[in-house]
C-alpha cells in the first residue's frame, strides 16, 4: 500500500503489488512526482514530467499502449494490483463500468419509462443499442437484459 498525499483532493491509500511498486519508483527515472486526478468522480494516479508528458500509473503497469484500454476489474481506481488490472477494448471497459447515478432500476440497461408504466430492456454491442423490450414486471425486464448478456457477451 502506497499513501499519496494530493493538497488538493486529500489522503488517498493505492493498493499496489511489488513489480507495481517498483514501476512507480523508476517511471521516468525519478523526476516528477505521482498525483492525484479525479476523472468522472474518481481518483487516478498519474505523474507529469516538465516536457509535458504523463504517466498514468494503472496504464503503465499493464503496460497499455496507444489506443488501448485499462481496466480496473474490481472498478476500484485505488487498486493497481497488476492482478486486477487488464487490457481491454473500450467496449470491455464499457461493460465493466459502474451504474449511473441516475439509474432507475439498480441493473445497467434497464431503465422505467415513465410515459407507458414499463420497464425498458436494452444492451449495447458494437457501439449500437438493441432493443429488448418493454415489460410490466421489472423482474422480466433484468431476466431479459441478463439473456441478453450471455447472448452477446458470453457472461
Amino acid at each position: 500500500k502506497v499513501t499519496i498525499l494530493s493538497k488538493t483532493h486529500g489522503k488517498f491509500v493505492i493498493m499496489v503489488d511489488k513489480s507495481g511498486y517498483e514501476i512507480m519508483q523508476s517511471a521516468g527515472n525519478g523526476s516528477g512526482k505521482w498525483c492525484v486526478a479525479i476523472k468522472r468522480g474518481r481518483p487516478y494516479f498519474q505523474k507529469r514530467f516538465p516536457d509535458g508528458s504523463l504517466y498514468e500509473l494503472h496504464r503503465v503497469i499493464a503496460r497499455a499502449k496507444d489506443g488501448e484500454y485499462v481496466d480496473h476489474i474490481s472498478g476500484d481506481t485505488l487498486d493497481n494490483r497488476s492482478s486486477n488490472l487488464r487490457v481491454c477494448t473500450n467496449s470491455a471497459n464499457l461493460r465493466n463500468g459502474r451504474i449511473r447515478i441516475n439509474n432507475t432500476s439498480g441493473v445497467i440497461g434497464v431503465r422505467f419509462d415513465k410515459s407507458r408504466n414499463k420497464w425498458v430492456a436494452k444492451i449495447k454491442v458494437h457501439y449500437k443499442d438493441i432493443y429488448l423490450g418493454r415489460f410490466k414486471d421489472k423482474k422480466d425486464a433484468i431476466k431479459a437484459r441478463q439473456d441478453a448478456l450471455k447472448k452477446f457477451w458470453r457472461v
